[in-house]
């Protein structure tokens, strides 16, 4: 990787040129992968033969994302610049391997990484790949937003209480929309001599909104940025892009060595054409596109909050130092009598329409340039007509989150230790040897390592009512697994 130049070509977009180009001379094909562009079986069910053509393998004509020294080199380059990167890589794994490879770039084995525990399951799967140690910030809850964003107070505290910390990882946006004060974060983590990464996994479009909405991580002066181009842009479903900050320029070669231990030598050039492409397309109008988006999504909150029962979350009225992506439509539906998941799955019934996630409190949309006009429209009158407003009055309550258990043992030692499963009202005192998260909100209530509680059983016991998805050994959570 090298130095993005100052100006290029955004109207260009090499990868995708350079496979329809190869498409084009009408090659005998005699390699991978075995529907050889032109299989007239089931997959030409799923894509139209000018597509299964550019379904090619890494090559001289299509370059390779391990050392690119063509088009997919000119194409990252051209996302760097777009970006506002010093340096760019293009992802087929979606953010996950971004934020892993973030994470073995800037820590080393036994060094320890600060954090809020509402962090992606990729972030606890990193510790146990990059072998480092998690260094928990406390975690504060909202009754409607979930977790909410790490402070920069919370950030000082935490480098001065763990010397050995030697990277910071924030989450912003937030599943919610709400962002952290990346620019005084940066101004905190830098202070101390410490590399930044954001996983921005929800905000590869924040580059792009008007200057009075919340700014990419990038703009803010973090070092490391992950962003999934396929949540809020235009690429396929696992296309995202890490970005190397200007400031952190040393970290771009050896970014690009972690991401060839952890991607596949067999990536879909599909994905990858489609950021080549997302990345144009934002180049040229996404300032534009993005602008409209935001003033559309402003009317239809209006819409929204006029609805009795209904509160809607607006930048004006989100907790005390988060900012507010105007494209995350938060519905708190306390005040109708109904939980979010019911409304959810009545509004997918009824009114043919289905959002992002619901909570017990809350429904959750996300909006974008590509909408449809008229899903905006059924969303409005169907959740006006199925919500029966009982104008319930709603001040939601903040309070901490579940705290972290201690840890014991390091995660990576021991998700690699022997195990047993005992049952839940036994596992007090004992070491788990699983990962246990429920959804809502998505924050691990046990990590590998850490020593079982009195109060983690009595939340396993609580999720078990009310949790909507749980993602452990046990779904039930009657065993639970420890360490032997």
């Amino acid at each position: 990787m090298t130095q993005t130049p100052a100006a290029l070509d955004q109207t260009v977009a090499p990868l995708f040129d350079a496979m329809k180009a190869w498409r084009d001379q009408g090659v005998h094909r005699l390699f991978m992968p075995g529907h050889r562009g032109r299989d007239d079986g089931a997959i030409r069910e799923l894509l139209p033969p000018e597509i299964l053509a550019l379904d090619l393998p890494s090559m001289e004509a299509t370059d390779s994302p391990f050392a690119p020294a063509g088009c997919i080199l000119e194409a990252q380059r051209l996302a760097a610049d777009a970006f506002g990167a010093f340096a760019t890589e293009m992802l087929v794994h979606g953010s996950t391997i971004g934020v892993q490879a973030s994470m073995m770039t800037a820590l080393s084995p036994g060094e320890g990484l600060l954090l809020n525990r509402a962090a992606h399951m990729s972030v606890f799967s990193a510790l146990v790949l990059a072998n480092v140690r998690p260094r928990f910030m406390p975690t504060t809850c909202d009754e409607v937003v979930g977790p909410l964003p790490t402070t920069a107070a919370q950030v000082e505290a935490g480098l001065i209480e763990h010397p050995d910390v030697r990277a910071v990882l924030v989450t912003s946006p937030t599943y919610h929309g709400l962002t952290a004060d990346i620019r005084a974060i940066a101004e905190v983590v830098h202070r101390h001599g410490r590399w930044l990464i954001v996983d921005e996994a929800h905000g590869a479009h924040l580059s792009f909104l008007p200057d009075h909405h919340p700014r990419s991580a990038l703009d803010l002066g973090a070092d490391l940025v992950v962003q999934s181009a396929h949540k809020t842009l235009t690429a396929l479903n696992g296309g995202a892009y890490v970005h190397v900050g200007h400031e952190a320029a040393p970290l771009a070669p050896v970014l690009r060595q972690r991401l060839n231990l952890l991607r596949t030598t067999s990536p879909s050039y599909l994905v990858l054409a489609s950021l080549d492409l997302a990345r144009r397309d934002v180049a040229l109008r996404g300032a534009a596109r993005f602008a409209q988006a935001a003033s559309r999504a402003e009317r239809l909150r209006r819409r929204m909050a006029a609805i009795p029962g209904l509160q809607v979350l607006h930048r004006d009225r989100t907790p005390e130092g988060c900012g507010l992506d105007p494209l995350k439509l938060i519905v708190d539906v306390a005040g109708t009598g109904m939980s979010g998941f019911d409304l959810e799955q009545a509004i997918e019934h009824h009114a043919r329409v289905l959002g992002e996630f619901a909570t017990t409190r809350t429904l959750a949309f996300a909006l974008g340039p590509s909408d449809d006009e008229a899903a905006y429209d059924a969303l409005v009158e169907g959740i006006s007509r199925l919500a029966p407003a009982t104008h319930v009055p709603v001040s939601p309550p903040r309070r901490d989150c579940f705290e972290s258990p201690p840890m014991v043992t390091d995660p990576c030692a021991a998700v690699y230790a022997p195990k047993e499963n005992v049952a839940r009202q036994r596992a007090e005192g004992r070491i788990s040897g699983e990962r246990i998260t429920a959804y809502p909100p998505g924050i691990p209530l046990l990590l590998p390592g850490e020593r079982i509680t009195a109060s983690a059983i009595r939340e396993m016991e609580s999720l078990r009512e009310h949790a909507h998805y749980v993602m452990a050994h046990d779904r039930e959570l009657r065993q639970v697994t420890v360490l032997v």
